[in-house]
């Protein structure tokens, strides 16, 4: 893999977080140099074709953020928006209805918001495939792209084949997620061992083990030598209003930062339960004694809301429970926190 493609990406991924909250006007130009300048796409030959007017009727038009061209052929369209924004089904919408205008008919579309999306639009049954790539450094995801859609390497089967088979794999890999269960551990150890012992023998042995189902391991700094291996990776030095990034993406406070791990870890891990949750995320990750950091959205008492203890805001799992999150946290104590999280694989940088 080409080194400049990994590093061209990463690239991407720091502007996207220096940019984080600038207006679309200030995206348009970004992307516009990006292709201009590592893509390899020529404004002086019309390649990158800004703001082009595509009519409906006499009098309506829409007006697509980015058109690429080779040849004097179209090949795909980028549709642009502020990097802090969530994706929305309108914002897919309005790609696909641009890829879909007569004056277009284009397979392959790109959406920029808070991640990169790839599309690709099948006309024949009006279906369409979308891949999520996160601004994250050294995301492989990402490096394919800067590779793919580089104007000497484009190919729009390429770039189907790669949307789909990505897109095809992570469905994949949420699906086994969802099945894994203390039930199906339990199943397959007694089908590994009756082919050796008798059923009951096995069953009585395995009624010894509990086994608990979780994506990483489990965040208790309290008796984890493995996390205990990690130090935060910067000084709070007493701050109380330190402002935080995590994975790359500026996300505020110290109770916003929590929120957002805890909230993306749910998102990363369907099908999780509250009391898995709160395996993953124990008491020992805020401080002993210290309070709960996830409960039961019903659990909770009045005078616990608002500044009191709790996010009245819950996180919702795919089951409906309701959860909510600490709000508990001081400098000493995020600091706890923030070592857990490192575990699970996140990435959490302070102004401090």
């Amino acid at each position: 893999m080409s080194g400049s493609y990994i590093e061209n990406w990463n690239l991407l991924v720091a502007q996207h977080s220096e940019f984080y909250n600038q207006p679309e006007c200030k995206i348009q130009s970004l992307w516009e140099n990006y292709f201009s300048e590592i893509f390899g796409f020529k404004k002086i030959f019309n390649e990158i074709d800004s703001q082009r007017k595509l009519h409906i009727g006499s009098t309506d038009r829409e007006i697509p953020d980015i058109i690429l061209k080779k040849d004097g052929k179209d090949l795909f369209i980028v549709e642009l928006k502020q990097y802090s924004l969530l994706k929305k089904d309108d914002f897919e919408k309005q790609l696909l209805n641009y890829m879909s205008h007569t004056d277009l008919r284009l397979s392959i579309g790109v959406l920029v918001c808070e991640k990169l999306y790839l599309y690709f639009y099948n006309h024949s049954d009006n279906k369409n495939d979308c891949l999520e790539i996160p601004f994250e450094k050294d995301n492989e995801l990402g490096i394919k792209f800067m590779e793919l859609f580089n104007k000497s390497n484009f190919d729009v089967e390429n770039a189907r084949d790669f949307i789909q088979s990505e897109s095809k794999n992570k469905k994949d890999v949420i699906k086994i997620k969802t099945e894994i269960s203390e039930k199906l551990v339990k199943n397959l150890l007694t089908e590994h061992f009756i082919k050796t012992y008798n059923k009951d023998v096995v069953e009585s042995a395995l009624k010894s083990f509990s086994f608990i189902c979780s994506e990483r391991k489990n965040m208790n700094i309290g008796t984890s030598a493995v996390a205990q291996s990690f130090s935060v990776p910067f000084s709070l030095n007493g701050k109380n209003n330190a402002q935080f990034m995590v994975n790359g993406v500026p996300v505020g406070g110290k109770c916003p930062t929590v929120r957002y791990v805890i909230e993306t870890y749910v998102k990363n891990n369907p099908g999780i339960t509250f009391e898995q949750l709160q395996k993953v995320f124990p008491d020992e990750a805020a401080r002993p004694g210290f309070g709960k950091v996830v409960r039961r959205l019903e659990d909770v008492k009045e005078n616990e809301w608002g500044g009191h203890r709790f996010n009245k805001h819950p996180i919702i799992l795919s089951d409906g429970q309701k959860v909510v999150v600490s709000t508990q946290w001081e400098p000493q104590n995020i600091k706890n926190f923030i070592r857990a999280a490192t575990v699970l694989g996140f990435d959490i940088s302070s102004d401090s």
